[in-house]
């Protein structure tokens, strides 16, 4: 009895040792593609290709998780409360809402650590703060997801409160969503 050795699926006339790693179809050095163990037949590849073209084609399609709307809205509340502050007197609701170590150690107002998290003390403080979470919002948010990117600024701004409260002179009064700012920039 006489074997006949494998001839390339592409090429009958070459004799070839070597077979596809997906179909197991004999291949010659010339039809061969380098997979990640082994080696492809040129209809592997292709079908390979053809799912990773399916794959992308429905990534592209924008869905809404892929809109930053947390950062988006996070922005408009702190433009609304500063339209607020602007209306109703930018000083008179720092005083009643900012953060200020003595009224939350001896009035108990610790609601003051989180409302100073959105209040802001000139036009120019909320620019700076928005216009960061407008660039680098829209990136952690598609990073983290919704509710993790808003988890993110709450601690951080919660943490930059807790931070002016511990080293601030007790009656020093701090507004502004820079705790949270430097805690988006920082992740």
């Amino acid at each position: 009895l006489t074997i006949e050795p494998p001839r390339c699926a592409w090429h009958p006339d070459r004799e070839t040792y070597i077979v596809c790693t997906r179909c197991d179809t004999p291949i010659c050095p010339d039809c061969m593609t380098p997979a990640a163990v082994g080696f492809q037949c040129p209809n592997c590849v292709a079908a390979g290709q053809q799912a990773v073209r399916s794959t992308n084609a429905s990534a592209a399609v924008a869905s809404p998780d892929t809109r930053p709307l947390v950062s988006w809205t996070l922005i408009g509340v702190c433009v609304a409360i500063y339209g607020a502050q602007f209306l109703l007197g930018v000083d008179d609701i720092a005083a009643s809402f900012g953060m200020q170590p003595v009224a939350i150690a001896f009035g108990g107002e610790y609601y003051r650590l989180l409302t100073s998290v959105f209040l802001h003390g000139s036009l120019l403080h909320l620019l700076f703060n928005m216009y960061v979470l407008y660039v680098l919002g829209p990136t952690m948010e598609r990073i983290l997801g919704h509710s993790r990117f808003a988890l993110l600024f709450l601690v951080s701004g919660l943490g930059g409160a807790v931070a002016s409260y511990a080293l601030s002179a007790p009656t020093t009064l701090s507004v502004g969503a820079s705790g949270a700012i430097f805690g988006v920039m920082g992740a």
